[in-house]
């Protein structure tokens, strides 16, 4: 019942039910306050549609959705009392959707009994600032956070799993992300794992993801969009990219105790620090620019360092399987900048070892062999060595990439005082061919003996 105060009540065995209408309270109040007072609303059932601009409920009271479907909150709402998800999708369409919630959670023991799959996910260009916990209840079904329109939305309070947590994102175009501001951590013992299933863009920023609770976190990467990491990462589970990209941006980094394994087909691009070891699978790929890695790295498939190009920087040795593939850009007519001009690798520390079945793909764009510079010999090195260990191998050369270059001069690799140096061997010109050829004769003559009548 709606009174002239923009709130239901009732009596104590009042129930109020939201089936997919919109139930606006434009400010006011559903129910009363005290245990059994006359104003309050003891069964309140929220299935689907639209809740909007509650003040309070029963004088601080919980709001749980039971059964599936979706329900929108939306306007401002100041309610008190905990949210909980137990089952269906709860929206969020504002960012006054859980102004005043004491906290947002997703299952309850309901959500072990029917083996939900409870989600929060935000519905537009919004932020929900309020904390966020999956709750300890065992479920065949999955706990999912995430946006479902292609807006810039946020969740800016912390979110604490005592189980695994899929995070999504619908398709994105533009800047447009999932920001998750408030950090990420877990509050149970045992091994937890937060799957990023996203078609579009997330960004993981200011707050990182870290263990806790005496347990530990691991991720996983597995849907086929972008998500990114800016700060640092305290977690020690292993990371895992199965699909998409997971990209650490300069400034962040992941923690010594998690390794690394780059699925075929999926990407890692780093342009931070990754403290544990890495493993590219065959078909997986390995990029970014400025990136620092501080263990080792086996590698079975692509490489293809910096932005065309880059530099990144190897402290606990690299290596190149049989599989595996170095994809090296050149860029332009110029002497050549290692980093800039051409992709470059420092191996700092460790081991070089480079299978005789590797490849090394040449790249080249925005340059003209017929150029002046291409008239001289030049060596480029691309791989740094100034490890402890050892230097081994080299890669075979492909130049499909290169460009035509014919009769202007060869490409060539050669592994020199253990660094990997590709060359440039300049065909000369017919001039000097000629002159050579008349300096020869001029000598020949000069040497033959004189002869007597």
């Amino acid at each position: 019942v709606l009174d002239n105060s923009n709130s239901t009540t009732g009596s104590s065995a009042t129930t109020l039910t939201l089936a997919g209408g919109t139930l606006n309270l434009n400010g006011g109040i559903i129910g009363g306050s005290g245990a059994s007072g006359s104003r309050k609303i003891t069964n309140l059932s929220f299935q689907s549609g639209n809740l909007q601009n509650v003040l309070q409920i029963n004088g601080g009271d919980a709001i749980t959705k039971t059964t599936t479907g979706s329900l929108t909150f939306s306007g401002t709402n100041n309610y008190s009392g905990a949210t909980t998800v137990s089952a269906g999708t709860v929206i969020a369409g504002s960012s006054g959707a859980f102004n005043g919630t004491s906290g947002i959670f997703l299952g309850d023991s309901a959500t072990t009994t029917n083996n939900s799959s409870p989600s929060l996910l935000i519905g537009g260009n919004f932020t929900v600032n309020a904390a966020v916990t999956v709750a300890n209840q065992a479920t065949s079904g999955t706990y999912t956070l995430g946006g479902n329109t292609d807006n810039i939305s946020t969740f800016g309070g912390l979110v604490t799993i005592n189980r695994n947590l899929t995070i999504s994102q619908v398709a994105t175009t533009s800047t447009n992300a999932l920001n998750i501001t408030g950090g990420i951590t877990s509050a149970n013992a045992g091994a937890k794992t937060v799957n990023f299933n996203n078609a579009g863009a997330i960004n993981v920023t200011t707050t990182a993801i870290s263990d806790g609770g005496g347990g530990s976190l691991a991720v996983t990467q597995s849907g086929t969009g972008t998500t990114t990491f800016s700060g640092i990462n305290s977690y020690t589970g292993a990371t895992t990219v199965t699909n998409g990209t997971l990209a650490i941006a300069s400034g962040g980094s992941l923690a010594a105790g998690s390794s690394v394994t780059v699925n075929t087909g999926a990407i890692l691009s780093v342009a931070g620090i990754v403290n544990g070891p890495v493993t590219v699978d065959a078909n997986g790929t390995l990029k970014g620019n400025g990136g620092i890695f501080n263990s080792s790295v086996v590698i079975s498939g692509i490489h293809a360092p910096g932005a065309s190009p880059g530099l990144q920087t190897f402290s606990a040795g690299l290596t190149y399987n049989p599989t595996a593939t170095l994809n090296a850009e050149f860029i332009g007519d110029t002497l050549g900048v290692r980093g800039t001009d051409y992709d470059a690798l420092d191996v700092t520390g460790g081991s070089l070892s480079i299978d005789s079945l590797a490849t090394l793909n040449l790249i080249v764009s925005g340059n003209d062999y017929t150029d002046i510079i291409w008239d001289a010999n030049r060596a480029f090195t691309i791989i740094d060595y100034s490890g402890a260990g050892t230097s081994s191998g080299i890669f075979n050369l492909d130049t499909t990439g290169a460009g035509s270059f014919g009769g202007q001069g060869t490409w060539s690799l050669s592994n020199t005082s253990n660094d990997v140096v590709l060359n440039w061997t300049a065909v000369p010109e017919p001039s000097s061919v000629l002159l050579g050829g008349l300096g020869l004769l001029m000598v020949f003559r000069r040497r033959r003996p004189s002869q007597t009548c």
